[in-house]
């Protein structure tokens, strides 16, 4: 708290409760667009104050003015030797923005009940890359953070995500850079938080902490990767979280192989399903009859783990 800057705090602190408070409006006639044009008006409010009263808080600075120029990525044989003294990182990177692509648009696509395909994913990251390349761009990937401001928005299809973004972005490189000098620091992560809370899954951590008592690796080997991920998330970076906990879901896909979690199943009657007994309380078991779920194919190296359960029942 001693080394703490109480501007920056408290400038973070009105911007966040402006973005949730903001929200409320969006159901009231007359002041929906306070909701739908919460960012933008905090950023022009906060750029104006910054502007005039200089409070120590920090600023984007000076931005450059418009756009890249085209240029070949490789152009004489130093080029091409200095590629391939980093074509093994480009490889690693390239895993990691597909990664935290997929992982972005999983979780949207399951949000709202849609289908997405990884190879249409994988295409269109390597084409948005290819053409970047010819740009100086950065490597182009799916932002979490920035999916969560546009789906907080109301976007809904691709031409708001990327086109329409894309020309607002162009436009404002090059008629509004001096602008966007005084913008502070903190109210552009105060949008970045405000956006992505709601990505969090501890509702779905909730439900796997009631049934990971359950006799069935399934839901203890879920609860055990949510964890990895967070805390490694937390501790080392979205990209190197991610990156640990694939490795830990991969390792655990092998012990899952050999050692398949078995599901004792009770039938709900209000739906007419066969759902898991101890994650579902209000389901009945029925009488004289075993019914379980093998989670994974029987083979020579789990059938006795199938046995042993059977005799255990």
């Amino acid at each position: 708290l001693a080394r703490a800057h109480w501007p920056t705090v408290a400038l973070s602190g009105v911007a966040y409760a402006w973005l949730v408070c903001a929200q409320q409006f969006k159901s009231r006639p007359g002041l929906a667009f306070l909701s739908h044009f919460k960012e933008l008006l905090l950023l022009i409010a906060a750029g104006a104050f910054c502007s005039v009263w200089d409070v120590g808080v920090a600023v984007v600075g000076q931005v450059p003015e418009g756009l890249p120029e085209f240029s070949l990525p490789v152009r004489d044989a130093a080029d091409l030797q200095l590629a391939r003294e980093l074509l093994p990182g480009a490889l690693l990177i390239a895993l990691v923005v597909f990664l935290s692509s997929w992982a972005g648009a999983k979780k949207f696509a399951l949000k709202d009940g849609y289908k997405i395909g990884s190879q249409n994913e994988m295409l269109a990251l390597g084409l948005a890359n290819v053409a970047g390349a010819f740009q100086g761009a950065v490597p182009t990937q799916i932002g979490l953070s920035r999916m969560g401001i546009a789906y907080g928005m109301g976007v809904k299809s691709q031409l708001g995500a990327n086109v329409l973004v894309a020309a607002v972005v162009a436009l404002g490189v090059l008629c509004l850079s001096p602008a966007f000098a005084a913008v502070p620091r903190p109210v552009l992560n105060a949008i970045i938080v405000s956006g992505a809370a709601h990505l969090t899954e501890f509702e779905q951590a909730r439900y796997l902490w009631r049934v990971v008592q359950a006799d069935s690796v399934r839901y203890r080997t879920d609860v055990g990767v949510w964890w990895v991920g967070l805390v490694s998330t937390l501790c080392l970076g979205a990209f190197e979280g991610i990156l640990v906990a694939v490795g830990v879901s991969l390792v655990l896909i092998v012990y899952q192989v050999v050692n398949p979690p078995i599901t004792e199943l009770a039938y709900k009657a209000c739906n007419g399903k066969w759902v898991c007994r101890l994650g579902h309380p209000e389901a009945r078991v029925r009488k004289n009859i075993l019914v379980f779920r093998i989670e994974g194919p029987i083979f020579y190296a789990n059938v006795e783990r199938l046995q042993e359960w059977l005799r255990g029942q």
